[in-house]
């Protein structure tokens, strides 16, 4: 049983170590996180930019599906004439 003991002994040591060095990474995660939010809430408004206005910039719609009736058209019309 003494195999067991050192073997059991290790695993207790390497699972001591490894959640030290998570804990050590979390802090950090954490402290990251903490300062961002805290970045967001100094920086941050809410209002309106310019670039969300679309006043001005109004686009016409386009109904290509005349257009491409006519297209389908002609190219009948020429195979036929062909």
């Amino acid at each position: 049983m003494g195999g067991y003991e050192k073997s059991g002994d290790r695993l207790n040591t390497l699972c001591k170590r490894t959640a030290e060095e998570w804990h050590g990474i979390l802090l950090v995660y954490s402290v990251m996180t903490v300062l961002s939010a805290v970045q967001f809430l100094i920086w941050t408004s809410g209002e309106v930019q310019p670039r969300n206005s679309y006043k001005g910039k109004e686009s016409k719609l386009v109904d290509l599906r005349s257009e491409s009736k006519t297209l389908v058209d002609r190219e009948l019309r020429d195979q036929t004439e062909r």
